[in-house]
């Protein structure tokens, strides 16, 4: 496994995704890890990994010398998010671990790591795209500024000719979401395998709070770091919150997440509360009356909306991010798509908490049915031995 980040502690979907794939590939095969960090893994964090890896490498790649590789970018038309995460380190220590332990795959998270990942070893080569990086940089040209737009179109156009180029490198590719593999699908000739994310018992059996233990109205979680979170904290505070209270009364928000930006911290105030990272998120979406996740931007399925629905939560969100997870609208989730429709929804849910009681009810119904860790992590098991078929 070639990770861009040491998959723990479990505050992004990359390694969320990384740490159940490889949690559940250990019961069958043999998984040694390498992965890149900004400094040391914690102890905890090796010792989290060694429970399912029979080697764990982290390589430190320091944000000096990451933003020192993108000078890089200045002499090539590699992506920009490729030079940052580019170690010769990283390429050295995959090929001695092929040839000490005799890999039979390599499982690649993320072009961003490709340019790391030696040519021509025996071994079957996977590339996990995850999501179509090219689409999302599209979506995120129209909600930058025009400083942003500059590198964000250049990236876009990057990544678009990279996604193609690197097919030939992989055996085998896997994203997350239908429609990002409809996307990649349109100029790669490869099947692309559909690999959802699942969600844990984790959240599925986290004891429920009652009625009168909430604190927060609206809660919103994930990276707020990523450039779609911090959109959508901006749309709930700035276009969401004052129509609320305006129309029907003051409502208090969470905002919970690792790393938010200057820009997500400054929103934080008498109704917003930024909570920064927090070890555990499920008490506060148990605190919580309503999940509302306005994202106009980004790609692929939303770790967020599968803990908020697997908690029980009455979830609204956009036809966008609704795209990957194919909740039914008004029955297990709610699908707007402008700030007015928001606004209707979450003073109707608040006030009749009943409707949202059965959202809620027939959200977590879903998501028991239809994301299961381990059966995503069965299929993908048979892509990366060969089994590979015709993708449905």
């Amino acid at each position: 496994m070639v990770l861009s980040r040491f998959p723990y502690p479990l505050d992004k979907g990359d390694k969320l995704r990384a740490y159940h794939q490889i949690r559940l590939l250990s019961q069958n095969n043999e998984v040694h890890l390498i992965a890149l960090n900004e400094k040391p893994a914690s102890k905890e964090g090796i010792a989290s990994l060694k429970a399912y890896c029979k080697t764990v490498e982290c390589i430190v790649l320091p944000a000096w010398r990451s933003k020192l590789n993108l000078v890089g970018s200045l002499f090539n038309k590699l992506p920009f998010q490729v030079h940052y995460f580019k170690s010769g380190q990283m390429r050295k220590a995959i090929t001695k671990c092929v040839e000490a332990h005799q890999i039979e795959v390599i499982f690649g998270q993320l072009v961003r790591v490709v340019e790391n990942i030696p040519e021509g070893l025996p071994v079957h080569y996977h590339l996990d795209y995850m999501d179509a990086f090219s689409k999302n940089m599209e979506r995120r040209f129209y909600h930058s500024t025009n400083f942003e737009k500059r590198f964000v179109k250049r990236e876009k156009e990057r990544l678009l000719k990279y996604e193609k180029q690197v097919e030939d490198r992989f055996d085998s590719l896997s994203v997350i979401a239908q429609p990002d593999a409809k996307v990649l699908q349109s100029f790669i000739q490869k099947v692309i395998h559909v690999v959802p994310n699942g969600i844990s018992d984790y959240f599925l059996n986290y004891k429920e709070l009652g009625k009168d233990d909430k604190e927060y109205d609206i809660i919103f979680t994930g990276n707020m770091g990523y450039h779609p979170n911090v959109q959508a904290c901006k749309y709930l505070v700035y276009d969401i919150l004052p129509m609320v209270t305006e129309r029907f009364r003051p409502i208090k928000i969470c905002l919970a997440g690792t790393s938010p930006t200057q820009e997500v911290k400054d929103l934080a105030g008498e109704q917003v509360i930024v909570t920064g990272f927090v070890p555990d998120l499920r008490p506060y979406l148990a605190k919580s009356r309503l999940f509302v996740a306005p994202l106009f931007g980004g790609s692929g399925l939303q770790n967020k909306l599968l803990e908020s629905l697997a908690m029980g939560l009455p979830t609204l969100t956009t036809r966008l991010a609704n795209s990957a997870l194919k909740a039914t609208p008004k029955e297990e989730i709610l699908v707007c798509n402008d700030k007015e429709a928001f606004t209707k929804h979450v003073i109707r849910l608040l006030q009749d908490t009943e409707a949202a009681s059965l959202l809620g009810k027939q959200g977590k119904t879903y998501i028991e049915k239809h994301f299961s860790w381990a059966v995503f992590n069965a299929q993908l098991e048979e892509v990366l031995r060969g089994n590979r078929g015709e993708e449905k």
